[in-house]
């Protein structure tokens, strides 16, 4: 009888030594000397103008080392195919959570006090939540630059709050409905749903002495981060170097590029690596979690 070396043996879990023992790296567990916590403000309106931020009162708190607002990101724009979202929010804020300024800091906790001395001036607007009122013509446009964007798959001749229109179609519908026993027609709506893994989004993005700028991040798709980067920072691709850590449960979430633009500007400002980890307040509140849908 033939012998097998896989088919009917016991395998081993390639990872599973590591994750069981605790020895095994998550982005949160990255440590490199010296790195800063960055946390970031976030904003409580789901459409307003921002009308002013003021960051001065944390000039006076011992330990912190930037904060940066959207002017300091100006024009830079970040995203998976569509290139839309500013790592800040710049001149007024889309949704409930877009994070407004940032802070890096010697602790998290010293962190936390900093965004609690900043005072953002917000001019409230009408939030769209239904994407059927948001298609309409008449609906308010919530990004009036589009056509400026990279990545549309089909420009429009106009701005509008559609992203993509496409018609798929196979045989005739018409003999298909005069063919059938039974026609059954209904509308059917899902909800935004978050996949509650128990690892929350973490990063942490250090620039090296050789200029290059190295990333630890809770992202299954790293060539895809790296591209990301490299589109939104507007580097090299030999300058970015994606690093191997394990993802603590993804669940067809942790695609998107989400903190590693902020940790790399703060890392620049500040010459020194900087961590962010999201806390489930805002995992939740603006985790970038599965749409909902009307189907």
């Amino acid at each position: 009888m033939a012998e097998y070396k896989v088919i009917g043996q016991p395998i081993t879990r390639m990872d599973g030594p590591e994750k069981v023992t605790g020895s095994a790296k998550y982005a949160a567990d990255i440590e490199i000397p010296s790195t800063l916590w960055a946390k970031a403000l976030r904003s409580p309106y789901p459409h307003a103008y921002i009308k002013s931020i003021d960051t001065s009162k944390i000039a006076s708190l011992p330990g912190v080392h930037a904060v940066l607002t959207g002017k300091d990101v100006a024009g830079v724009l970040q995203g998976r195919t569509l290139r839309d979202l500013p790592p800040l929010a710049q001149d007024k804020v889309r949704f409930v959570g877009e994070k407004v300024a940032v802070v890096a800091a010697d602790d998290e906790d010293i962190a936390q006090q900093a965004l609690d001395l900043i005072e953002v001036e917000y001019e409230e607007l009408r939030p769209l939540t239904d994407p059927l009122e948001a298609m309409l013509e008449n609906a308010p446009l919530l990004h009036p630059n589009m056509l400026s964007y990279d990545g549309l798959l089909r420009p429009p001749e106009k701005p509008s709050n559609i992203f993509f229109n496409n018609t798929l179609g196979s045989g005739d519908i018409e003999v298909g409905f005069a063919q059938a026993d039974q026609i059954f027609e209904d509308t059917y709506t899902t909800s935004r749903v978050h996949q509650a893994y128990l690892e929350p989004r973490a990063c942490t993005v250090w620039i090296d002495g050789e200029g290059r700028v190295q990333v630890w991040a809770t992202n299954k798709t790293p060539y895809n981060l790296k591209q990301a980067l490299v589109a939104a920072l507007e580097l090299p691709e030999d300058r970015i170097v994606i690093n191997h850590n394990y993802i603590g449960g993804d669940f067809g979430a942790k695609g998107p590029v989400m903190d590693e633009c902020l940790c790399y500007f703060l890392s620049k400002r500040t010459g020194r690596p900087v961590k962010m980890v999201m806390d489930y307040i805002e995992e939740f509140m603006a985790g970038n979690p599965r749409h909902g849908s009307i189907i």
